[in-house]
């Protein structure tokens, strides 16, 4: 409120101030056309006497009365200059305030340096009886307007003072004023609005200096009843809704708790398909970690008997409850088609088919399903879609089996391959899914090249020691924790001779 009532300071000066300039501009302008009539009358006069009192006989040559009526002229404030020629146009006698006697060199000095508005020349006649009058020479008179710009100086100065005598007067009637009418009704209206605003709902307005501010006064009481009224129906509406959203947030709690009890479950239960013995046959090591409670990647090996073993690996598209769903189906998909049939090939095939019945073309999975001969030395395989698995010589060199099959649980014809390899030459196998080499820090993955790297660097240790390695290397690159896909690591030792 201070800042309006400075606001209303400067408008009342800055309008008082324009006021004052207009009226004291138009007052110096009218002084000054008055005083320029004035200075001409009074040029007119002058040349009148001149050439009155200057007929015969003073034109005869008579100098001390010449002088004597020039000397009483020149005393005017407006007189620079008089000069008195004959009809021959030779000086007979000039005058000026500081010489009472000039040459005819002088005279012309000061009329050619003068403007010509101030000069004036005039022809003087004499008139005898009826005749027309004689010219018997001219004067020329030189005069100035400085004595108009002292006295108008004088006169403006003075009509300054009065106006800034006015102006502060005005000033201080119109900030009374406009203190009354405006300033303070406003600063009461603030204190009010100001209690208003700090939830004083009850205030009311009562101001009746001016019809303006009764009506603004009722405004405000009709907001502040209405708001009044609005303020007590949202505390009860408040007190009601608060009441029905800690009954839902208790149902929700128990819906909540009810959940997490059922994802723990479901986490137990996933990793209770995780293989956890050991088998006295073949050196194998595993890893699963999934990125949430539930995950969609497992793996699982199968004693066939006789030497053999089936194993797989999987990744199922998606996180959570749907893939942790597919994951349970394909294995125990896996588990009975292995005992059912004998081939890779009729193992994926009816898998695939089992998947396409249940998730309706849905839901998938990538996988590689192998099956290990250690008698007749013998790996047969189908990479369906999964990583490059990477197979290690024992020669120190690195073989990737690359995807040789399609994914599976999408299509029933799916088009399906297997391959067969020796493993007399063979080291060890290491199967993963893409969360391993995808797992990315700042922009950068790891990589199947880096992992191959952890691999030749350890490929001379046991299964379970060469699984710690890849793992520990990939939680120097990226904490597990913030793993953005699931993790699963299996890795096999296909050289009897090293268990």
């Amino acid at each position: 409120m201070a800042k309006l009532s400075v606001l209303i300071n400067r408008i009342v000066i800055v309008i008082v101030s324009f006021i004052m300039i207009i009226m004291g501009g138009t007052t110096s302008i009218l002084r000054y056309k008055n005083g320029q009539e004035e200075h001409l009358h009074n040029v007119n006069l002058l040349v009148k006497r001149l050439c009155f009192n200057l007929d015969w006989p003073l034109w005869d040559y008579n100098t001390d009365s010449i002088e004597n009526i020039m000397q009483l002229e020149i005393e005017n404030d407006f007189v620079t200059m008089i000069a008195l020629y004959n009809e021959d146009n030779r000086l007979i006698f000039g005058i000026t305030k500081n010489k009472s006697n000039i040459s005819a060199n002088e005279a012309e000095k000061i009329i050619f340096s003068t403007n010509p508005k101030l000069i004036s020349n005039n022809k003087v006649l004499h008139y005898e009886f009826d005749k027309k009058g004689i010219e018997i020479g001219n004067v020329v008179i030189v005069t100035t307007k400085s004595y108009l710009f002292t006295n108008l100086s004088k006169d403006i100065c003075l009509t300054l003072v009065q106006f800034i005598l006015m102006a502060i007067v005005l000033i201080t009637i119109l900030h009374e004023i406009l203190k009354k009418v405006i300033v303070v009704p406003l600063q009461k209206y603030c204190e009010l609005v100001g209690s208003f605003r700090e939830h004083n709902l009850f205030i009311r307005a009562n101001f009746n200096q001016n019809h303006e501010m009764k009506v603004l006064s009722d405004s405000f009481n009709a907001m502040a009843e209405t708001l009044q009224n609005y303020s007590e129906e949202m505390k009860n509406q408040v007190k009601l809704r608060t009441h029905q959203l800690q009954v839902y947030n208790d149902e929700l709690l128990n819906i909540q708790r009810q959940i997490e009890s059922e994802m723990q479950m479901g986490q137990r239960i996933q990793e209770a398909i995780i293989p956890k013995t050991k088998f006295a046959e073949i050196d194998c090591a595993g890893f699963y970690r999934p990125m949430e409670q539930l995950g969609g990647d497992y793996y699982d090996i199968v004693n066939q008997g006789n030497g053999k073993y089936a194993f797989v690996i999987a990744d199922v598209c998606g996180h959570g409850i749907p893939a942790a769903m597919v994951t349970m189906m394909a294995k125990i998909s896996f588990q009975k088609n292995i005992r059912l049939y004998s081939t890779p090939e009729d193992v994926i095939r009816q898998v695939n088919l089992d998947l396409c019945k249940i998730t309706a073309n849905k839901e998938y999975l990538a996988a590689f399903y192998g099956e290990l001969d250690l008698t007749a030395n013998i790996l047969t395989y189908s990479n369906a879609a999964l990583t490059e698995i990477l197979l290690i010589q024992k020669d120190g060199r690195l073989q990737r089996l690359l995807p040789n099959s399609s994914i599976i649980g999408y299509v029933e014809k799916l088009p399906l391959q297997t391959a067969t390899i020796s493993t007399e030459n063979t080291s060890k196998l290491v199967l993963y899914t893409d969360g391993i080499t995808e797992s990315t820090k700042n922009g950068e993955r790891y990589g199947i090249e880096r992992l191959e790297s952890v691999v030749l660097r350890n490929k001379d240790k046991k299964a379970e020691e060469l699984k710690n390695a890849i793992i520990e290397d990939l939680n120097s690159f990226m904490p597990l924790e913030g793993a953005k896909d699931d993790l699963t690591l299996l890795v096999i030792n296909l050289d009897n001779s090293s268990i």
